[in-house]
């Protein structure tokens, strides 16, 4: 089976090695402005070790968390999140 992934475009201004991670910890508004400015309402940003997908506006973030877990894996974007001891 082929799965064609649509990847958002990428904010410019991104760091070898870091992405945005900087910015995003110091002027996020700023980054996503620029990214708003850029691409419009869905972008991405890179955050050195994943990537990260924006969505501006009711009527993407409804469509995001109005899908199930079988059509998003929620397990999987959040895994930093787990503490590990």
């Amino acid at each position: 089976m082929t799965v064609n992934k649509i990847v958002p475009p990428l904010v410019s201004g991104a760091v070898l090695g870091l992405g945005h991670s900087l910015e995003f910890n110091k002027q996020r508004d700023v980054l996503l402005k620029r990214g708003y400015q850029e691409h419009g309402s869905i972008f991405t940003i890179d955050l050195a070790l994943s990537k990260g997908v924006v969505l501006i506006g009711p009527e993407y973030q409804q469509q995001f968390f109005e899908l199930t877990d079988k059509q998003l894996d929620t397990e999987k974007a959040y895994e930093f999140l787990k503490l590990h001891f």
